[in-house]
């Protein structure tokens, strides 16, 4: 693309940083698209745009893999110059869960920093599988919350702030709450070597914080973790609790099905089933009545 024959560039470059600016912005809720058609490709148009915007580039793109251990996921990172690794912010790891959460290293946490991802900030973990029984499903939880505190207090990944998983409905009996309390009866951390760590519930947006002092107990960086069925479940959970409150029930049922089967046509237990999913995960002090919706 040369500047000569380019309406983009041709403008003032306040105007252009104006746009760039609004490309660029992020909306957590809505699945990353292929690196050729991410935010990455338009800094890969010419040398003028790569200059003007590659920071911001690196910055808003969610960068996908199914990678984790560090050797693997160094070796992945390899490809991408060392330049500009720094600037990655977000990855989004896909991984079996039941593969991942009884796999020995898993405990030892994501070594992010190590593989090369010094600035990332952001980190989605999106679990596929089949549902396990409820024993099972409390040993996955157990193993999340060994997996998350190495993470964040062992691994030096130092500035990360959020922690995003998502599990497509293979967590049924645990929620958000039930990780909270496991990561919470762990504290004091022992063996850990980043400072002292505690924990902050914020129930009413469906999360919570895992915060950092150093010894002096002055504040030193948090970690915002959330969970739900869907992104959007996880990132906007006071929006659909409203919703829920509100009678639009069967939108957010349609919204957890990856065949996105109409509610009309599901069998009456699996509907009802999935209301009764829903009743748990937002905490409505009125389960919801799932015989309205036959």
């Amino acid at each position: 693309m040369a500047t000569a024959t380019s309406p983009l560039l041709a403008l003032p470059a306040e105007l252009r940083n104006r746009i760039y600016d609004f490309y660029f912005s992020h909306d957590p809720t809505i699945p990353p698209p292929p690196i050729l058609r991410s935010p990455l490709a338009l800094s890969l148009a010419c040398r003028q745009l790569h200059n003007e915007t590659y920071s911001l580039a690196f910055a808003s793109t969610t960068f996908r893999t199914n990678r984790w251990q560090c050797r693997e996921l160094s070796a992945k990172i390899s490809s991408i110059r060392s330049i500009f690794r720094p600037s990655i912010k977000r990855l989004e790891i896909t991984v079996g869960i039941a593969d991942f959460l009884i796999h020995p290293h898993s405990l030892d946490g994501l070594m992010l920093s190590q593989a090369g991802l010094s600035g990332l900030e952001h980190l989605y973990i999106t679990f596929t599988g089949e549902p396990k029984s409820e024993k099972r499903e409390t040993y996955i939880i157990s193993n999340l919350e060994n997996l998350l505190w190495a993470t964040v207090a062992k691994c030096r990944n130092e500035h990360l702030s959020k922690i995003r998983i998502v599990h497509g409905g293979l967590l049924r009996w645990h929620g958000i709450c039930e990780l909270f309390d496991r990561m919470r009866r762990r504290l004091p951390l022992r063996f850990y070597y980043d400072g002292v760590w505690d924990i902050q519930p914020d129930f009413k947006e469906g999360r919570f914080r895992l915060i950092n002092q150093d010894t002096n107990g002055a504040y030193k960086r948090e970690v915002l973790v959330l969970m739900g069925h869907t992104a959007r479940e996880a990132e906007m959970f006071r929006t659909i609790q409203q919703d829920l409150l509100e009678g639009k029930v069967l939108k957010h049922v349609c919204a957890r099905r990856s065949d996105r089967i109409d509610p009309a046509d599901m069998d009456n237990d699996i509907l009802a089933n999935e209301i009764d999913q829903l009743s748990r995960v937002f905490r409505m002090d009125n389960r919801i009545d799932t015989e309205g919706y036959y």
